[in-house]
């Protein structure tokens, strides 16, 4: 087995407040981007009858050109820390070009009928565990770039809430050490002609950039 732990390449979230929960949820595209140097959030809640606010996180990381007959068994998104809120799940983005900046248009670029992990993690610090569902989708993405996004538990479940529930995932503009990391371990099949990487762990950063 090897390992590498990625850092991200891109993060950002997408939120969009408007008057009733439905119009919210269900719109086309977002008001507001990235909100803050430091934080990355998703969120369900009300501030008030009349306004309701959703946000949604997507993270975008350079998977390594692992070769094709090698296979990631496990992988798992981690943060520093976070304020506690509802729970969150990590679903399958349909951006298509992870790798370009976010845009407001990119509110409703989501599936949430591809569930690639739910949030088990402990406070302070999360992790998300990828399923058999988001591994087949990593292992896709050898020497290309995945995106993972999380949306709140009320944005998943679609019920509309009655008070504030949110979490914001501490990602560090400024500083690397509190960028979200991904964990991966694979399997390493050599043979005449083979070749792989990731021999022990490394820590991948110097393409991360972060959407403020």
């Amino acid at each position: 087995m090897a390992s590498q732990t990625l850092t991200a390449y891109e993060s950002g979230h997408i939120r969009n407040i408007d008057s009733d929960w439905d119009t919210t949820k269900d719109a086309s595209s977002g008001d507001a981007l990235g909100v803050s140097d430091s934080l990355l959030f998703t969120e369900g809640w009300t501030n008030g009858p009349t306004s309701w606010i959703i946000a949604r996180a997507f993270l975008t990381f350079q998977i390594p050109a692992i070769p094709t007959n090698n296979i990631i068994t496990s992988a798992a998104l981690s943060f520093t820390t976070l304020l506690y809120g509802d729970d969150a799940y990590m679903i399958k983005g349909t951006r298509g070009d992870p790798e370009n900046d976010l845009t407001l248009a990119d509110f409703d670029a989501v599936d949430f009928n591809v569930i690639y992990s739910d949030d088990i993690d402990a406070y302070p610090n999360p992790t998300f565990t990828l399923n058999s569902t988001g591994l087949d989708y990593l292992n896709s993405k050898h020497g290309s770039y995945a995106e993972l996004v999380l949306v709140n538990n009320k944005d998943f479940t679609d019920t509309e809430p009655s008070g504030t529930g949110n979490r914001a995932y501490w990602k560090g503009a400024d500083d690397e050490t509190y960028y979200p990391r991904l964990a991966i371990t694979y399997q390493v099949i050599t043979g005449v002609g083979t070749t792989h990487i990731g021999k022990g762990t490394s820590h991948v950063s110097s393409n991360a950039k972060i959407i403020v």
